[in-house]
């Protein structure tokens, strides 16, 4: 399934966002325009923009606001993908060097820091408060997730309920504020701000998996293979694989085999098991849209559940 098809009914309000994103520094000369042309702000699959222009959408709404509210979401999330790069030791980034492998980590941070606050700013000045409260509750759910998944590093004890918790706050949480903000905006059909949340929590939560999934067992992603492995950080298909063979996971870890963990979690039927899982947060989803009525964006918002839970980049 192409994800620019799926995108088609919404691809002015992309279109506008890149264009956003291309001049929000363009005035800006030395170190600001060097940092900005080294950031890989256009090459992204834009998940999250098409997310909301697609709920927003089937909510017949047409807030002209739209673009510039995703753009500075966009930044936000961009802010902390460089941070997770910093942290991560990563040399790759959406198929190309990160930036903290060509800027060095202290340039990195500051710049990260830079375009979150920078995104906040904007927002503000948007002026539709329930965006900038919504915003902000976010960035504090992504940030707690960061540091717990932080503290569980190398902790082969960690739980499958600790993983959830986890991944709802670092990326589920920024999902379940594009839903609840599309909630809020004047439309012609009334919506219940908690069941949008619930919506996009249960869609964050399946795009994380899948990255998880993708880590191990996709050759397509653009980054590093087994980057999670490697900085320790115990997703879902490590936690299935030690609670099926805890001897023979931990003794591959140690030797760092993870190839062998590939295929060891191939044979123990893990990646069967991962699917699964994902599939039952694609079904709320589904369930969730049925709610709407039939609409191109209805059905673009189908495929592109499908999409996230199929992927393999």
């Amino acid at each position: 399934m192409e994800l620019k098809k799926i995108q088609s009914p919404v691809q002015r309000q992309l279109d506008a966002v890149d264009h956003l994103l291309r001049e929000k520094f363009r005035i800006h000369k030395g170190v600001i325009r060097r940092m900005m042309g080294k950031t890989p702000i256009q090459s992204g699959k834009r998940i999250r923009p098409t997310l909301m222009f697609l709920l927003a959408g089937a909510r017949e709404s047409s807030d002209s606001q739209l673009p510039a509210i995703a753009s500075e979401l966009e930044l936000i999330h961009l802010s902390s993908l460089i941070h997770d790069d910093v942290m991560d030791h990563s040399t790759m980034r959406r198929g190309r060097k990160s930036l903290n492998m060509d800027e060095g980590n202290q340039m990195s941070i500051l710049w990260g820091d830079y375009l979150f606050i920078s995104a906040f700013r904007s927002l503000n000045r948007i002026g539709h408060s329930p965006v900038v409260q919504t915003a902000m509750d976010v960035a504090v759910q992504m940030i707690e997730g960061q540091m717990l998944e932080l503290d569980h590093q190398h902790d082969l004890a960690t739980t499958r309920k600790s993983y959830l918790s986890i991944i709802r706050q670092k990326t589920g949480s920024l999902f379940a504020g594009i839903a609840r903000i599309v909630a809020n905006l004047d439309a012609n059909l009334d919506a219940d701000p908690g069941e949008y949340e619930r919506f996009g929590m249960s869609f964050g939560t399946l795009f994380q998996m899948q990255d998880d999934l993708i880590d191990i067992f996709s050759t397509l992603s653009g980054k590093d293979r087994f980057r999670d492995l490697m900085e320790g950080k115990i997703t879902l298909p490590l936690i299935l694989l030690l609670e099926e063979n805890r001897e023979t996971g931990e003794e591959l870890l140690k030797k760092r085999d993870f190839s062998a963990i590939d295929i060891l979690m191939r044979e123990r039927g893990i990646l069967e098991n991962m699917k699964q899982m994902t599939h039952q947060y694609a079904s709320e989803c589904h369930q969730f849209l049925r709610a709407f009525p039939p609409s191109i964006f209805r059905d673009s918002l189908d495929q592109l559940v499908e999409f996230i839970e199929s992927r393999d980049y």
